[in-house]
């Protein structure tokens, strides 16, 4: 809390080296900790609904981010070399022996780091509203079963009930929805309804079409 309360004194565009040369220095007086992997992640949204988000096996505080990020690594990437014994936390980023689940994310968080990504988390308060706080001991043990069975374990697709076809009224024919709109957007475009309501498809659906895409790139290319 001191140290988010000191950095918001400063000017926002110091706040980065501030806390780069609090944390490189290793004084440590601003930082409390740090982490290779957080729940911020930027993932491909079709990656994303396509394992079906985070699972609703999770009540209230904690390892829903890592349920996810472990469905996402394994569905998602290929690494030279695993982690021995993924059910293990070290219980810190030190991943020096190489073992365990947190060994296994730091791949990626030391990459991103590489290449300079990485944010702050500002102190705040944390409520145990209905109890928010108190499930971390059940969602550790589900996080556990599921990591030991990841072969196994799949969380229904936002996609599975997308219709692979859409009527088109006025000649009566099936025109497959993958023709017309990328991939990565049928998650917005479900439905006939929603898909060809006047005011919801031209300020929004239309950008997810490939004519759109069509036509935005020949104005592009001769400007």
């Amino acid at each position: 809390k001191e140290g988010s309360d000191k950095i918001y004194k400063e000017e926002e565009k110091l706040w980065d080296d501030i806390i780069k040369h609090d944390l490189i220095s290793g004084k440590r007086n601003l930082v409390h900790f740090y982490s290779f992997v957080s729940s911020a992640t930027i993932v491909n949204k079709y990656n994303f609904l396509n394992l079906g988000g985070y699972s609703e096996e999770f009540i209230g505080h904690s390892y829903e981010d890592f349920d996810f990020l472990a469905r996402l690594i394994f569905y998602s990437a290929t690494c030279e070399k695993t982690p021995k014994a993924l059910c293990y936390d070290e219980g810190n980023w030190n991943i020096s022996s190489f073992k365990g689940f947190r060994a296994w994310f730091s791949l990626f968080g030391y990459e991103m780091s590489f290449h300079g990504i990485y944010m702050f988390h500002f102190y705040h308060e944390e409520p145990n509203q209905n109890n928010y706080m108190s499930n971390r001991h059940k969602n550790h043990k589900k996080f556990y079963k599921n990591l030991a069975n990841l072969k196994k374990i799949q969380i229904k697709s936002f996609y599975s009930n997308i219709p692979n076809s859409v009527e088109i009224n006025f000649d009566k024919k099936n025109i497959p929805l993958t023709s017309l709109v990328y991939s990565q957007y049928l998650y917005e475009i479900r439905t006939k309804n929603n898909f060809f309501n006047f005011f919801n498809f031209f300020p929004v659906k239309f950008s997810h079409t490939k004519l759109y895409r069509k036509i935005k790139n020949f104005f592009k290319e001769n400007k």
